[in-house]
């Protein structure tokens, strides 16, 4: 019982963390409150406490590079679509799959012209792909 209520109290903390970091983001420092969702997500993730002075263990030392390490490289480099000019750059254009096009909402995208096989990614998250092996098949209403 006490420790369903210490799971459930701490969650309720844990939200209103991200409430209010979230609230408060614009108006004073992100640095501040992302470092305390860091900390409260890490507490709650892996029930250990995050020593961001001197990280040891490697999950410590990710979060330390997540708050600290702000290279905007990292913006371009996550986002699946922006990438693609980074790595054109680097290496070469040729290394690149095929794009069949780059759409801001769902219902613009004429399924005509994709192939008989396909993905479809977000470039905003993870786990929104579709991948199509058959195109006859594809239920578009499935949503």
């Amino acid at each position: 019982m006490i420790k369903h209520f210490k799971e459930k109290s701490f969650y309720y903390f844990f939200r209103m963390i991200e409430e209010i970091s979230l609230y408060f983001a614009s108006k004073t420092s992100i640095l501040f409150f992302d470092k305390i969702y860091c900390v409260a997500k890490f507490r709650r993730t892996l029930h250990q406490k995050l020593d961001l002075n001197n990280p040891i263990r490697f999950n410590e030392k990710i979060q330390w590079l997540k708050l600290y390490d702000r290279n905007p490289l990292y913006t371009q480099l996550a986002d699946k679509y922006a990438v693609r000019e980074y790595v054109s750059n680097k290496v070469g254009s040729h290394i690149l799959n095929e794009l069949y096009g780059v759409f801001s909402d769902a219902n613009d995208i004429d399924f005509d012209l994709l192939p008989d096989q396909f993905i479809l990614k977000a470039t905003h998250g993870c786990n929104w792909n579709i991948l199509c092996q058959d195109k006859s098949q594809l239920d578009l209403c499935q949503g």
